[in-house]
């Protein structure tokens, strides 16, 4: 056994070689003895990696609480991860409405980009706080209700938008006591 040479597709004269390719790939050796020779060969099968992502998103416009991840999977473990923002996790938080980018790569260098996209979902409707008003007609007979004279601390997570009054003009018809519906939306329209 010891008259036996290597010649490999690498080059290599070895009775063994060590390879990382990136893609998978066939090697060829040739085994030579005293006699004659015969060829053989290995195949190398590389995955491509595969990349799985997800968000939370913030919940205001303003807020800093949102949430990406990435997973890679196929490749050749361990994974690193680099993000726009400079964190080399796999799950980056306390993201604000905005593009991130991240690219994984595998033990072998096999890299995968994406982009994730942190959107603001403000399901929270605000608390609408009235409060009494009483109006004096004006010497024309009439009187304008406005919605901050019946707001009395609304308040909402993400700020408010708007607030509406179901009736704002008043006269002489309308004295004595009288119901208005007050409402508050947010900055996504929650009411």
């Amino acid at each position: 056994l010891s008259d036996l040479s290597y010649n490999w597709s690498t080059g290599d004269t070895t009775a063994s070689i060590n390879v990382t390719p990136t893609q998978t790939t066939t090697y060829y050796v040739t085994i030579t003895d005293g006699v004659g020779s015969c060829t053989d060969s290995v195949t190398v099968t590389v995955n491509d990696p595969v990349l799985a992502a997800s968000t939370i998103p913030t919940d205001c416009q303003a807020s800093a609480n949102g949430t990406a991840s990435v997973s890679m999977t196929s490749g050749t473990s361990p994974y690193s991860y680099v993000w726009s923002t400079g964190d080399t996790t796999s799950t980056v938080s306390g993201l604000a409405v905005g593009t991130y980018g991240v690219t994984a790569t595998d033990s072998i260098g096999c890299n995968l980009d994406t982009t994730l996209i942190i959107n603001a979902v403000d399901t929270i409707a605000p608390v609408a706080q009235a409060q009494p008003v009483t109006l004096y007609l004006d010497n024309t007979g009439q009187a304008i209700l406005n919605a901050t004279s019946v707001d009395n601390g609304s308040t909402d997570n993400c700020g408010i938008e708007e607030m509406w009054l179901s009736d704002t003009l008043f006269t002489c018809a309308d004295t004595g006591m009288q119901m208005v519906m007050f409402a508050v939306f947010d900055t996504s329209m929650n009411a």
